[in-house]
């Protein structure tokens, strides 16, 4: 014991080592003129295309970089005599990389992002200095790549093959990064001015209408579904930043920000409020700003209009309801009304077009949740609601031996028509230190019902777990307090698809019963992701544009599968 604590207290003196020495081997950052003149040691490099670090769950895998390799830092022994003292094996030993970051100018960039992710699901980052040196020390010798970016430049997947470099050598890596392609936009009213007071003015939120420039490489059509959450999140083939925000200022007055486009060659962009196309433009490579005419009457006229009635399960009659019509399955509705509680009528007028959630809720009754789509400047009649006497369900998490967890658990509506199962998104509650669990709330109907692990907090995409498989549970007849989910050891399902454009497609592992277990985008965060399932047989289906284009059946069976998925290179 006394040993590994010197091992570790001697890493932590390496490290510290380490960085100093690196930076004496490392070019320090000139002024722009002489950093011209004097590039970064030899590098070749493609320019990558895939997205911004800022986004690093919409990132693709760019073309790879090689480097040269340059002399490691001595102080690194220090490290690896420690990691000896402790007699790892070569393969698990921990390892050092560093170097430096420019752009194609060879200008040092300073506070670029430098991510290793780890075998085990664990993310080590760290970032330039003003100098542009890095340096990642105590990462695993089985680390594959970096991941390298920056908000105004492409992210880079470097390749690593640090099993095979020496213990007590180093590994450099100088890196280059191609700027981001960057098209601001503009937004003036019919005047030729700025538009953004003039709505704001007329009462109009950006924020409540979504309003957000899209890139994408096909013409959208009327509508664009996809906004969801924050408007900087990536959409289409790239990112918006508002004006000021991140790391542009405005270059005009009736600038309302820029988008990021992730991908080369002409595409389009357009201007979308509450998930309706405005107007779009076609860009191309050298295209740097975009104007849109926007006024009040243009966002007044996408308003429509929900109608419906509440009445009660049990008899029938009208109940007093509060309705909710909003981007979220939450009782925070952009549009909230009050039935009348004679006639349990509610008449939701001025409400945001798009795809959205309607929540009713009234005392003593299940509050339901639908999806709907309301069109612009259209009535959408949805007839009568019926509110329930809310069911439960509870039941205990444990491993097969027993051991009780204090996990996630998350339900889903199964359909008995179709078997589909509609997962409550964003929505999940944890078992007690005893394995306890309650679902409160529910309609009448049949459940799925899972768990994956996790320690009671939300799955993280890499992380290696416990899960169970999804358990039904018939609550149509009553509440339900005597459901197993059985924790079990999972392996991991990596989907190879090859670089993909949007549309992503999705994947769902179907278990033997034909419940999901596990889903994912394809394509949408790199060229290969996985799944975590518990040994069994399934089918994993592959949706795009909501169509279903193929079946793999695959096996688990306390291995790591990989599975080849072609749906065309984009």
């Amino acid at each position: 014991m006394a040993g590994r604590s010197m091992s570790w207290a001697g890493a932590i003196l390496g490290f510290v080592a380490a960085y100093f020495a690196v930076g004496a081997l490392l070019p320090r950052q000139t002024p722009a003129a002489e950093r011209v003149e004097r590039p970064v040691p030899a590098i070749t490099h493609e320019a990558p295309t895939s997205t911004s670090l800022v986004d690093v769950e919409a990132r693709e895998t760019p073309a790879a970089a090689t480097a040269t390799a340059g002399p490691s830092p001595t102080a690194s022994e220090e490290v690896v005599a420690a990691e000896r003292a402790d007699e790892l094996p070569a393969a698990d030993a921990s390892a050092l990389v560093y170097g430096t970051v420019a752009d194609l100018d060879g200008n040092l960039l300073d506070r670029v992002s430098i991510l290793a992710e780890q075998p085990n699901g664990d993310q080590i980052r760290t970032w330039t200095d003003a100098d542009g040196r890095y340096v990642l020390a105590s990462i695993s010798r089985a680390t594959r790549s970096l991941s390298v970016g920056s908000k105004l430049y492409r992210t880079l997947d470097v390749p690593l093959d640090l099993a095979s470099t020496p213990l007590g050598d180093g590994t450099r890596k100088d890196l280059v990064l191609s700027p981001m392609r960057i098209v601001r936009v503009r937004i003036v009213n019919s005047a030729g001015e700025p538009a953004l007071p003039a709505l704001v003015e007329a009462g109009h939120s950006l924020w409540r209408v979504q309003l957000v420039p899209v890139a994408t490489a096909e013409e959208p059509g009327a509508t664009f579904t996809e906004v969801e959450g924050s408007l900087n999140n990536t959409f289409g083939i790239g990112a918006f930043w508002q004006a000021g925000r991140w790391a542009l200022e405005p270059e005009t007055e009736d600038e309302y920000g820029a988008v990021m486009v992730h991908e080369d060659g002409p595409a389009w962009l357009s201007l979308v409020a509450s998930h309706q196309v405005l107007a779009s433009r076609r860009i191309d490579d050298d295209t740097r700003t975009v104007e849109f005419v926007l006024d009040p009457e243009h966002l007044d006229a996408l308003r429509g209009t929900v109608r419906l009635a509440v009445v009660d399960a049990a008899t029938g009659g009208p109940l007093a309801a509060r309705v909710f019509v909003g981007e979220h399955a939450f009782l925070n509705g952009e549009t909230t009304y009050d039935t009348d509680p004679t006639t349990g009528a509610a008449v939701l007028e001025s409400g945001v077009p798009g795809k959205r959630w309607l929540v009713v809720q009234a005392e003593g009754r299940a509050t339901s949740k639908q999806e709907i789509l309301v069109e612009r400047g259209a009535t959408l009649e949805i007839g009568e609601v019926v509110l329930h006497a809310p069911v439960e369900i509870g039941g205990v998490v444990r491993d097969s031996d027993g051991k009780s967890y204090e996990a996630v658990v998350k339900w889903g509506r199964i359909d008995e028509t179709t078997g589909r199962v509609d997962w409550v998104r964003q929505t999940s509650t944890r078992s007690s230190v005893d394995g306890d669990f309650l679902i409160q709330d529910l309609e009448p109907g049949v459940y799925a019902v899972q768990s994956p692990g996790l320690e009671a907090r939300s799955p993280r995409p890499h992380d290696a777990r416990l899960a169970s498989l999804a358990v039904r549970v018939d609550v149509r007849q009553g509440s339900a307090s005597d459901v197993v989910l059985e924790l079990r050891p999972t392996s991991k399902l990596t989907i190879a698809t090859g670089d993909l454009k949007h549309p992503w497609a999705t994947a769902v592992a179907l278990d033997a019963n034909g419940r999901p277990a596990d889903s994912t985008w394809l394509g949408r965060w790199g060229p290969e992701i996985h799944l975590d399932l518990v040994d069994g047989a399934y089918t994993l289906v592959v949706r795009r544009d909501g169509e279903e284009v193929q079946r793999h059946d695959v096996a688990i069976a306390g291995e790591d599968v990989r599975l080849e998925v072609d749906l065309g290179t984009d």
